[in-house]
């Protein structure tokens, strides 16, 4: 069965094992996306063979191109889109279940947050005053604006403030599949700077209430060290 009105934007680099990952997930969903758009940054190991695999059972545009990083490709990704919903998932990410099943608006995929040092794993929440979730599990409108691709970390969180004036806590959550997210990606390298852009972001889209919040809980956060709070946050979801 095919959803027609939701395309899946995937981006990456150089990561084939991880495209090979996130296509075949998608291809072992009961209900598949229409389409699939890769925006690949001009790789040079064996992307294009995964996706030429793939394109056998699949619908995918593959475009190959450099970019400016990982937003610029969603943006080139968005400025192509045919459905009125889009999903970005990452090369790596990968979908369980039959997420596209109900699909039918704006919503939230259930999130599985995995630690690969610890091998634990955990669902995201909701959080930063109801504007912080992982950008995988959202399904967000076709026609939302481009991403700042002046934010290296934070342009998600920037979009969401923008989109969602009240936070995602009114959006409809899908429970008929899930997003695995890998932590140790370039949000989680930098994850100073990422706190810098969210602060600059929130100062500019929310009220001065919500930022406050949100300066307080980075404020914290920055307190308590990393390992700490993943273990903290699989103790009190466990």
């Amino acid at each position: 069965m095919i959803n027609n009105k939701i395309t899946v934007v995937t981006v990456t680099f150089n990561n084939a094992m991880g495209l090979e990952k996130t296509l075949n997930s998608l291809q072992c969903c009961n209900t598949k996306p229409k389409r699939i758009i890769v925006v690949d940054g001009g790789s040079i190991d064996s992307t294009k063979k995964v996706v030429r695999r793939y394109q056998k059972n699949l619908s995918i545009l593959f475009i190959s191109e450099k970019d400016q990083g990982i937003y610029d490709a969603m943006n080139k990704g968005r400025a192509i889109l045919r459905t009125p919903l889009v999903h970005y998932l990452n090369a790596g990410d990968v979908v369980f279940g039959d997420p596209y099943l109900n699909c039918e608006d704006v919503g939230i995929l259930e999130v599985i947050v995995r630690d690969p040092e610890s091998q634990r794993e955990w669902p995201d929440f909701i959080k930063l005053s109801g504007y912080g979730y992982c950008h995988q599990g959202l399904i967000l409108p076709s026609d939302h604006k481009d991403y700042n691709i002046n934010y290296r970390i934070a342009a998600d969180f920037d979009l969401i403030s923008k989109s969602f004036p009240k936070g995602l806590g009114s959006l409809p959550v899908f429970k008929s599949g899930y997003v695995i997210y890998e932590l140790g990606g370039v949000s989680s390298e930098y994850s100073s700077l990422g706190d810098l852009e969210i602060l600059s972001s929130a100062i500019r889209n929310l009220s001065n209430f919500n930022y406050l919040k949100i300066y307080i809980f980075l404020k914290i956060k920055k307190l308590i060290p990393r390992i700490l709070r993943r273990y903290f946050a699989f103790s009190l979801l466990y």
